[in-house]
């Protein structure tokens, strides 16, 4: 499962990359929401994955509301957007 949410993480961040690289002033807000949605999402699975006892599809729900949640922050949170969209830059690079 760790693979293929990091080849998804990968075709994603490229998708939005791509996005953000020709259309990106215009739009660049709801990308940075969307990199928090991925980088939200994401981690929150990989940590709730593993859990005992925890179905995957509560784990599922529970990774979309933190995404979410992710998402909100960085709309409000400019920087931290920014910050989390290198960080998911960074974490590409070194996978």
């Amino acid at each position: 499962m760790a693979t293929f949410s990091g080849i998804a993480f990968f075709i994603v961040n490229l998708f939005l990359a791509f996005i953000l690289c020709f259309f990106g002033y215009r739009y660049v807000r709801k990308l940075i929401m969307a990199y928090g949605f991925l980088f939200g999402f994401l981690a929150a699975f990989l940590l709730l994955a593993p859990v005992a006892g925890l179905s995957t599809v509560l784990a599922l729900v529970f990774s979309i509301l933190i995404g979410v949640g992710i998402c909100l922050l960085v709309y409000f949170l400019y920087h931290v957007g920014i910050f989390l969209m290198g960080a998911s830059f960074g974490a590409l690079i070194g996978w």
